[in-house]
């Protein structure tokens, strides 16, 4: 068990989870990776690497059946933490409210759908793609309210975010702490995580390029497989998806590996706009 302030403990996760997002209406459950690893003393044992419609078991690749399946997932987890790439929250100069609850409150009743969502930020920011500042410090590639990642942020926040603190026992931090034996769930970026490590480059659908991600995590030793077909089987996705969601498995680890980086999290604005542990 690991303190972090007088309130907070984050218990050791016996399975850390990383999860590679996507809002497709047709093919979520083909874009969205999940990578299961359990936490070693050389870095993480990835145990699974698949889409959510083969993890999940699913027959269907559409968005509104695999994304509640997904947040149901976390939400029965044991001991777990996962790393989830989509936007916990939205610039500060965007919520009205005092509290991250209270927000997504807000946020779940005000918007019914991703264009509703897109439309009425961008009337309020005056059609500029306002960032946050973490957005900034983490050097991620797009704004939660840019037109691409409209659907990823509004999803991931109505269908994701809002049932498991709402109505499961999950820590979202620096956003929301509810049972420190619960799950936790962090919110990551791959892109942010290689350009911190000198590995980034947009030019993923080269395997070569994709060799040299994974390489650069093992000989960190942060990273290791327990099959050479599981291995094999993350650099031949051509997408990246499949190695995005290991690089947000290994982020979410090393965050609760480090409760000096959490509690660093918990200052205004990131209490409000979320935070990504690169």
């Amino acid at each position: 068990m690991q303190v972090i302030s007088d309130l907070l403990e984050i218990p050791t996760p016996q399975r850390v989870y990383g999860m590679d997002f996507s809002a497709d209406k047709t093919g979520a459950g083909r874009y969205i990776w999940i990578t299961e690893a359990i936490p070693t003393d050389d870095g993480l044992l990835v145990e699974n690497c698949q889409s959510a419609k083969d993890y999940l078991g699913l027959k269907t690749s559409r968005r509104e059946v695999v994304i509640p399946k997904l947040a149901e997932c976390i939400a029965t987890s044991k001991s777990a933490v996962f790393g989830c790439d989509f936007p916990f929250g939205l610039p500060i100069g965007l919520v009205k409210q005092s509290t991250w609850r209270a927000f997504l409150e807000d946020f779940a009743s005000r918007f019914a759908t991703g264009d509703d969502f897109w439309a009425m930020t961008h009337e309020e920011s005056g059609g500029k793609d306002l960032w946050r500042e973490v957005d900034k410090c983490a050097e991620a590639p797009m704004s939660p309210i840019n037109w691409r990642m409209r659907m990823q942020t509004f999803h991931g926040i109505h269908d994701v975010l809002f049932p498991l603190a709402t109505k499961h026992e999950v820590n979202v931090p620096p956003l929301h702490f509810a049972e420190p034996e619960g799950t936790w769930v962090m919110e990551v970026c791959p892109a942010s995580t290689l350009k911190h490590l000198d590995l980034y480059s947009d030019k993923k659908s080269q395997r070569l390029v994709r060799e040299r991600f994974l390489s650069g995590l093992e000989g960190l030793g942060r990273v290791k497989f327990e099959s050479e077909d599981l291995r094999k089987r993350v650099l031949a996705d051509n997408g990246c998806d499949a190695l995005d969601s290991v690089i947000a498995a290994d982020a979410a680890w090393r965050a609760v590996r480090d409760p000096q980086r959490i509690s660093n999290s918990m200052q205004w604005p990131c209490t409000i706009e979320g935070f990504i542990y690169v």
